[in-house]
């Protein structure tokens, strides 16, 4: 009983350790294109384009051109004709920079 136990606290520690490595390289990625315009999907397929405005250990903010009529239970803080949205870090499946094609 000992081994298996002593395998799950290894397993758990080295899922830990994936875990906060995963973390430390998309901060990483955040740092890299903070100020830009970047695309997020989130894993309920939603895809969002803006200007990463911060982030932190749970939540990225974009700075999203406000459009009538949409879903805001993502906006934090109005900003004329932008609202600040903040995306949980656990439910992004991917980001990156987005270049639209007038770019």
């Amino acid at each position: 009983m000992e081994n298996v136990r002593g395998y799950e606290e290894s397993s758990s520690s080295q899922h830990h350790h994936k875990m906060s490595h995963h973390h430390h390289k998309f901060q990483q990625k955040c740092t890299k294109h903070l100020f830009q315009f970047v695309q997020i999907e989130t894993k309920d397929d939603e895809v969002h384009q803006g200007i990463l405005h911060s982030f932190d250990d749970e939540n990225v903010y974009l700075l999203v051109p406000s459009q009538g009529g949409t879903d805001n239970s993502r906006l934090f803080v109005p900003f004329g004709g932008f609202g600040l949205f903040g995306f949980p870090v656990f439910g992004i499946r991917r980001f990156g920079p987005f270049y639209p094609i007038w770019w």
